[in-house]
């Protein structure tokens, strides 16, 4: 079962500029759409938004109260951020049906320890770090474990059909696509040795030599 979590918001009339100054004032700009829903502007509290944030993830559900109505079931479903201080400028949200399946994305959560790494060395690779699935909202899970402990040869992989996802929840992701695989090592290379003192020096030729070649060149000119 999923927790509970409530975040309030209220609906926006500010758009463009105005938009700039409601982040000044420590508010986060949004939009909600969804099933039979128009879109709506809001703004949330960003400190609030922040908390709530650190707690769920993806797939959690949220109770939105919009201007202190009835709570509405939504999913985080974008998060825009700065790209140089990756603080949140605006979320979408998006309202579901608790009776209507959703298309969605469940974290991966990685978990115990591989013996192919641990006792022979290898490499662990992750693919994927989230699967997409299909389910009822109420059946959402927030995280799918992992167990490395499956990894038990060089070579090993998980994929995505050998995940335990409970029967409620259909796969979406390829059921062959690796997840998480133990890599053998790379080999270091042998370094080629720098030539000596001596090898960069050219050898001195010998009169023997000397007089061969002339007598070679001697035999060509005839």
């Amino acid at each position: 079962m999923q927790k509970s979590f409530l975040l309030n918001a209220k609906t926006r009339t500010e758009t463009g500029k105005q938009v700039a100054n409601l982040r000044k004032q420590g508010l986060l700009p949004a939009v909600i759409y969804g099933h039979n829903l128009a879109t709506k502007s809001l703004t949330l509290n960003t400190t609030e938004v922040d908390k709530i944030l650190r707690q769920i993830s993806e797939s959690d559900l949220v109770d939105l109260v919009i201007d202190n109505k009835k709570p509405l079931k939504v999913l985080f479903h974008e998060i825009s951020r700065d790209p140089l201080t990756e603080k949140i400028i605006h979320i979408d949200f998006y309202q579901v049906r608790m009776d209507e399946k959703i298309e969605t994305e469940i974290e991966l959560n990685f978990i115990g320890e591989a013996p192919a790494v641990k006792d022979l060395g290898a490499i662990l690779v992750k693919t994927l770090d989230h699967i997409e699935v299909e389910c009822l909202p109420g059946d959402l899970i927030s995280r799918l474990d992992v167990d490395l402990s499956l990894l038990s040869a060089i070579g090993s992989i998980i994929r995505a059909k050998d995940l335990k996802i409970p029967t409620n929840i259909t796969l979406l992701t390829d059921q062959e696509t690796p997840v998480v695989l133990a890599e053998e090592p790379k080999k270091e290379e042998t370094p080629v040795a720098a030539p000596t003192q001596e090898e960069l020096v050219p050898k001195e030729v010998t009169e023997a030599e000397i007089e061969k070649i002339e007598t070679e060149e001697t035999k060509g000119d005839k």
